[in-house]
Order: structure tokens, then sequence, then C-alpha cells
């Protein structure tokens, strides 16, 4: 006795029962689930390329903010540039500079069919109107800052006429592939050098001022040029750029390649990129200079991973502009090895919280739950009669109530499924018997009038007569579709692999063989196959590929496909024609039974075929839908659910 209750005490115990152990045991192996899984979640698979939802989140945002800020530098670019180049297009359209030239262009074409004369330049800058002219420059300068000399040279030599700071006149210019291009393509370029005098980069504008120089083989042009030291462009559009951390740049790049700003960092063997002199060979900038826009993950000028967005910026007719805007990966992955600190923190304590609650609630919802799960057990393997019988809480009691109530409504479901069942196999026998003997007796006896009395059956009672055997043909038909829609319903499915690609064309030769005439091309898309019930699915394709076939009649050159297609990240089967089409309004009408969009004296049809379909493909957990419009063919989807 003192043994059997000394046994009981440790049965009540909390760390002796059966059910205590299990919860202790299944918390061990649920934090290690757990463990395992946020490791997954957060850090990804180590050792492959696989990244957790955390470290793409962050890289998507990281990419995000690149191309917004790639974005706006690039309109910034394109806005300055083309305050530059309205700049220079106002100046060389003035009419008081383009007059003072003209007013100029006998002594100008002197000296410049006498360049040994270095007083005819002197003479120059000595008449008003060239003094007007240079002040013309200068207050253009004095107001915008932002050009660092404003000049007119002529062509083809390039000497100096007037400019802006005092250059002396007659000097030749050194930038000659700016002069080049203003002199050979109409508009304003814009031509990227280094000033030899002092060694920086600048930009320079040119625009041709058309025949406003006189000489004795004639009228010639002047050009342009607004020069801008690129480091007054670069900086507050290249250098800027808040809040992407402390390993972002941005840099300039031409069409080559060639760095038009200085790099953040040393090259990889510890140098310093000297601009319009290094040529990187990063993707991104090297993408960018070919006139393309994207953003990836790529290697940068130091061999380091970076996140990168680059724009093309259309600077002008012969100057395409790269713009690469970078962040490293090491800062985005430290940004994720520290949000994957605070998630494990607060996933851990939850855990513990969880498995804290978890036993303490086990207890008491253990035994009703276990009794539930039993009875379940007993419905699932056909008895219906099963109860559970109530106990525990209100909780509790409600859940079985629920429960029971539930099993009285799947009992009750069962009988009317049996009795519909029944009215069913009813239905079927009679009109496979029942109906059959008037329908053949009406057939019969009016073949037998229309051979035995010819003389009395003719005109047009002959021709009420045909239309009766045909009525009982069609009808025969009907019936025939009816009993074949009801074995449908009732058919277990045997699934196996099924080609579908290989019955279309099974389907479509035998079409082709049935009116030789026609001019049909079937397009079939190889290697389709699902898994499901072979002879219902050739049922579905035979019924879906006639059905194009009749609706393509009355087309010249028919085409019908069959293949798949992406609908709403699922993969779906289609069946398409360009044929008669319908009014996609009425869509939901096809797979009713006895429903058409069509007279039957245009196609002819039982109006049960397309019901079989969506019948079969509901036993296979899957759908059917069409698209279409008028004289523009139709799309039939469908989805298999072993597919």
């Amino acid at each position: 006795m003192l043994l059997k209750r000394n046994s009981e005490k440790r049965d009540e115990g909390i760390f002796f029962s059966l059910r205590s152990r299990m919860i202790f045991w299944f918390g061990i192996l649920f934090t290690l689930f757990i463990v395992v899984e946020l490791t997954l979640v957060v850090y990804g698979i180590p050792f492959t390329d696989y990244k957790s939802f955390f470290h793409s989140h962050i890289e998507r945002e990281t990419f995000d903010s690149l191309n917004q800020i790639a974005d706006i530098k690039k309109e910034l670019s394109l806005a300055w540039i083309e305050e530059r180049k309205s700049d220079i297009a106002i100046f060389s359209k003035n009419p008081v500079v383009r007059r003072n030239l003209e007013k100029l262009a006998s002594a100008i074409g002197s000296a410049i069919e006498n360049p040994e004369n270095g007083s005819l330049w002197r003479e120059i800058t000595q008449e008003p109107v060239c003094i007007a002219l240079a002040e013309h420059c200068d207050l253009l300068k004095n107001e915008k800052p932002i050009y660092e000399k404003i000049r007119i040279v002529e062509l083809p030599t390039g000497r100096v006429i007037v400019s802006s700071g005092g250059e002396q006149a007659g000097e030749q210019a050194e930038f000659k592939q700016a002069l080049s291009r203003a002199a050979n393509f109409p508009g304003t370029h814009l031509t990227i050098v280094k000033d030899r005098s002092t060694g920086e980069s600048v930009l320079v504008f040119s625009r041709r001022i058309l025949r406003v120089i006189s000489t004795v083989e004639g009228w010639k042009d002047a050009v342009v040029e607004m020069i801008v030291k690129a480091d007054d462009f670069l900086r507050p559009i290249i250098h800027t750029g808040k809040g992407l951390g402390r390993t972002y740049e941005a840099l300039l790049v031409d069409a080559d390649g060639t760095i038009l700003s200085s790099l953040k960092y040393p090259l990889p063997d510890g140098s310093l990129a000297t601009p319009l002199e290094y040529r990187i060979g990063a993707e991104p900038a090297r993408l960018a200079g070919q006139g393309r826009e994207g953003s990836f993950i790529s290697v940068d000028y130091r061999g380091k991973q970076v996140l990168a967005a680059y724009r093309h910026i259309p600077a002008a007719p012969h100057t395409s502009l790269g713009l690469v805007v970078k962040m490293d990966m090491a800062e985005v992955d430290a940004t994720v090895v520290e949000g994957m600190r605070k998630t494990a923190i607060v996933g851990l304590v939850g855990l513990i919280l969880f498995l804290i609650m978890a036993a303490m609630l086990a207890q008491r919802f253990a035994r009703p739950i276990h009794a539930l799960s039993r009875t379940a057990e007993r419905i699932q393997a056909g008895d219906l009669g099963a109860r559970v019988k109530e106990s525990g809480g209100s909780e509790e009691r409600l859940l079985i109530r629920q429960f029971n109530t539930m099993a009285d409504a799947l009992e009750k479901r069962r009988q009317e499924l049996e009795a519909a069942y029944s009215e069913l196999e009813s239905f079927s026998y009679s009109i496979s018997h029942d109906l059959r003997t008037p329908l053949r007796a009406i057939d019969g006896y009016t073949h037998i009038i229309m051979e035995d009395y010819p003389d009395v059956i003719q005109g047009e009672v002959k021709g009420y007569f045909k239309k009766v055997t045909l009525a009982s043909a069609r009808m025969g038909n009907l019936i025939d579709e009816l009993l074949h829609l009801s074995v449908v319903s009732k058919k277990t499915l045997a699934h196996t692999k099924v080609d579908l690609s290989g019955i279309m064309r099974e389907i479509a030769t035998e079409l082709k063989e049935s009116e030789p005439e026609r001019q049909v091309e079937f397009v079939i898309e190889d290697g389709l196959t699902v898994t499901g019930d072979k002879v219902l699915l050739a049922d579905v394709l035979a019924n879906l590929l006639g059905n194009a076939w009749k609706f393509t009649s009355k087309k010249r050159k028919a085409v019908i496909e069959f293949g798949t297609a992406v609908v709403k990240d699922e993969k779906v089967f289609y069946v398409r024609d360009n044929g008669a089409g319908f009014d996609s309004r009425y869509a939901h009408k096809l797979f009713q039974p006895f429903q058409r969009l069509h007279a039957e004296s245009d196609f002819p049809g039982t109006g049960i075929g397309l019901a079989t379909v969506a019948r079969i493909l509901q036993k296979h957990g899957g759908r059917v839908w069409a698209e279409s419009a008028l004289d523009k063919g139709t799309t039939f989807f469908f989805t298999v659910g072993g597919m």
C-alpha cells in the first residue's frame, strides 16, 4: 500500500510524468530548431551564396538609396550642364556681340592673314568695339563667377580675339579638341581637358558664331569658349552625399572610362589615381561610360566588393559621362551583423518565455486535446458516429461541443451525399434506358415512314421529317454527353505521369486527317508533362483542341497553339486559337452544361464539353478559364493539381 502511494506521488510530480518529460525534451528540440531557423533566416546558409531575408532587405534598402542618389546627381548634373549651354547660346546669339565682331571683321581678317605682325592684334585690342566685347565677357564672368574664363577665338587657327581676364589677343588657344568640335558640328559642345598652364581639369563649353570675320578668302566663323574648373562642377554634384555611410563614394568617368574626379581611396598598389590620366576598369564605370544604367553588386577599382548604381549623363553631342555611386559590401555586412545580434537576443528571450508558458499550459490542455485527437482519428477511419465526452474547463467544453457539432454535420452531409449519389445513379439509369427507348422509337418510325411512303412524303413534309431525325440524333448525343459527365464525376483517379505534348500531337493528327482540306498550323510545346489520370486528361485536351478546331473552321489560315505561360507567378497551360472568339463578359457561362455563346447553325455542338473539362480539372485540384474577343481568337488557360 505504501509502495502504491509513493508511486502515485511520483506520477503526480511535474518532473516524473511522461507528458512533462515529453514537454521538456520537446522544448529542448524546439529551442534548437528555432536557433537553427533563426540562424538561417538572419544569417543565411554558411559557405553558400544564399543570403537571408534580413541581409537581402538591407541590400535592397541600400540599393534604393544608391539609385535615388544616382538619379538626383544625374538630374543635377544635366541641369547644371544645360544651364551652361543656355549661357553660351545666349552669349553667342547676342546681337551686340555679333555686331561688334562684324565691326572688327576686316581688322581681324588682316591680323589673321599677317600673323607675323603682332601690332595688328594690339591695334585690335584698342578698338572701342573690342573693348566693349571684353567688357561683355567680363560682365558675364562677374555675373556668374563659376566661369574661369570666357573668350572668343577665330577659326580655324584658334587665335584669341577677345577674352575675359585680360588674356592677350592673338594668342593661340590650347583647347584644340573643343575648337574642332565647334568648328565641325553645330550646337554647344562640352570638352573636358587639362589646362596646361595650371595642370587642373577644366570643362570647355564651345559654340560657333557663324560668318562674323571677313578675310580675303571670304567670311569665316568665330567660336565662343566658356571655361569652368572641373572641380567647381564635381565638388557640389559628385562629392556630396550624406546618410550612406563612411564608405560611400561617387565618381565620374568619360566614355572611355577615364576618371574625371579624384578617387576617394588609393589604388591597390598604394598610388593615387590622377584625373584625366587613369582609366578605371570596374564594370559599373565601364557600363556607365557606354551609356547604360542600372545597379548591381560588383568589384571596384580597389578589388573590393561594392553595391553600385551607375547612370549615363548625355552631356553634349560628342561627350558622354558616366556616374557611379557605390558603397562597400563590408559596411552593409556590418549593419546586418548588428541587426542579427539584436534579433537573436530578442528571439532568445521570447523563446524562453514561450517555453515557460507552453510548459504551464500543456498539462491543462493535454487531456481534452488527446481525446479530440483520438476521436478525430476514429472519424477519419470511417467511424462517423464517434463523439468526445465533455470535460475540462469552459473553453475545453466549448471546443468539444463545437467538434461534436462538426461531426454531426459531417454525418448529416454524408447521408445527404449518399442520397444524392443514389438519385444521380437513378437519373443516369433513366437517361440511358427510359429516355433512349422513346427516342429510338421516334427515330425508327420516322425512317420507316420516309422509306415506305416516298411518294407521299415529298417537298416541305420531307424536310420536316429530316429535321425530326436530326433532332433525335442531337438528343442522343446530349444523352451520351450527360452520361459521360456523370461517369467523369464518379470515376476514381488513377495518377500516372502524363505526356500532354504527345497526346496533343496525336489529337492534332486525327483532326488533320478528318478534314485534310483545311489549312491549320499546330504549334505544340515539347516536353509538357503532369501527374494525373491519363484518360481524363486526354479527354480535357481533346475537348479543348476540338473546340479550337471547330471555332477556326471559318479561317482561311488557322493557327492553334498549346504551351505554358506564367500568370500571376503561377505556371499554367494554355490552348490558343485565332478563331471566331466571343465576348469575354460571358466567359463564365462556358463551363456550365448546355451554355452556348454561338448559334447551333454557325458552330454545332452539345454545350457539355467544356463543362466536362471543368469537372475533370476540379477533380485534379486544378481550374480552367478563358480569355477572348470577338473575331480575335480565344485562349483557354488551365492548371492541374499534380503538375
